[in-house]
């Protein structure tokens, strides 16, 4: 039970984490730019501008999503606190694995979020091109240089971004 108690106890702490980043991602204003969104994009004629009705949808989908983001993770927070506070009362044990697991995720999506406030300027939403030179360093040079293209790869199909080679001169 002590354990069940040390994770109340860490829930809680993490509790203003959560609360800071309500004002931290905006959601007031988020949530109102949504309703001002819908209601331009259901006026009539509003499909007849292509450029822009996409440009509108595509800022809705961003806004959606990151109201939904921190709804899960609201909601995340409730269920293991319950789960915890269930643990006390029936004096059950076999909850414990269920919780760590659980409580890993919470806060691993958390401190992804937490970090994604970070990247909020006007360019961060855009696209980015990396550029990699093995300059004059020989073969360990190429071959650094190989590694890290395939590290920044596999890093971007691990975060679902897409990866669009450009050139590659074989050294």
């Amino acid at each position: 039970m002590i354990e069940f108690e040390e994770y109340k106890g860490k829930l809680n702490g993490l509790k203003p984490t959560l609360d800071a980043l309500r004002d931290a991602l905006h959601l007031e204003a988020a949530e109102k730019e949504i309703e001002e969104l819908e209601g331009q994009s259901a006026r009539d004629g509003f499909w007849n501008d292509v450029e822009n009705s996409q440009r509108v949808q595509k800022r809705l989908k961003q806004l959606k999503a990151k109201v939904e983001n921190y709804e899960k993770l609201c909601s995340g927070w409730d269920d293991l606190m319950t789960l915890c506070e269930m643990a006390i009362e029936e004096d059950d044990d076999s909850m414990l694995p269920e919780l760590q697991s659980e409580y890993a995720e919470f806060e691993k999506k958390l401190e992804e979020t937490r970090l994604g406030t970070l990247l909020t300027g006007e360019y961060d939403a855009n696209n980015a091109i990396l550029t990699f030179h093995a300059g004059a360093g020989g073969t360990e040079a190429q071959d650094w240089t190989q590694m890290l293209y395939r590290m920044y790869n596999m890093w971007a199909d691990r975060h679902g971004y897409t990866v669009k080679l450009m050139d590659y001169l074989d050294g």
